[in-house]
């Protein structure tokens, strides 16, 4: 959000999808951004979906909701999904609007741009997360819960990466 806001914009959407630690640490650190740049935070521009109904064959009514939500935020200058189940759907709702998705209105990911969105990924502000050692990680820790349940669950950080677009 900072590298977003830095770039000049101030109005930026944001789609989170169903509440867990992760989403809600992702949209508590869009709200810090605004605060520490001295700008207000609209609410009105903080979109939420259901991001379970958006897999593969997404779910008509989930999209007419973004649809309902994005009409709902007045002008923006960006789209910031906290996934790529948002990302992916929010361009698509975005295009069938008629907005102009990477010329009007940037986008930016908290994920990698992989899915079908017709667009260059180096364009996209994203994250890369270390999804390889996350799943690892998390097999380790179910399998210890499952052979010796007293054992602490250990919380465990790690780097992700920030890409910034390619130049052109």
């Amino acid at each position: 959000t900072e590298y977003l806001i830095a770039a000049g914009h101030t109005r930026i959407v944001i789609a989170v999808g169903i509440g867990c630690t992760s989403m809600d640490e992702r949209l508590q650190g869009y709200i810090d951004a605004f605060e520490n740049a001295g700008l207000p935070v609209d609410e009105k521009l903080i979109i939420r979906s259901n991001d379970n109904l958006l897999y593969r064959s997404p779910d008509d009514n989930e999209l007419s909701l973004l649809k309902k939500q994005l009409k709902e935020c007045g002008e923006f200058t960006c789209f910031y999904a906290l996934n790529s189940r948002l990302l992916e759907n929010g361009v698509r709702v975005l295009r069938a609007e008629g907005y102009g998705v990477g010329t009007e209105i940037s986008i930016a990911s908290h994920d990698e741009p992989y899915m079908d969105i017709q667009m260059n990924p180096a364009e996209i502000p994203h994250v890369v997360q270390p999804v390889y050692q996350m799943g690892w990680g998390a097999a380790q820790t179910l399998l210890t819960q499952i052979y010796s349940p007293d054992t602490p669950i250990i919380q465990k950080t790690l780097n992700s990466k920030f890409i910034k677009p390619s130049a052109n």
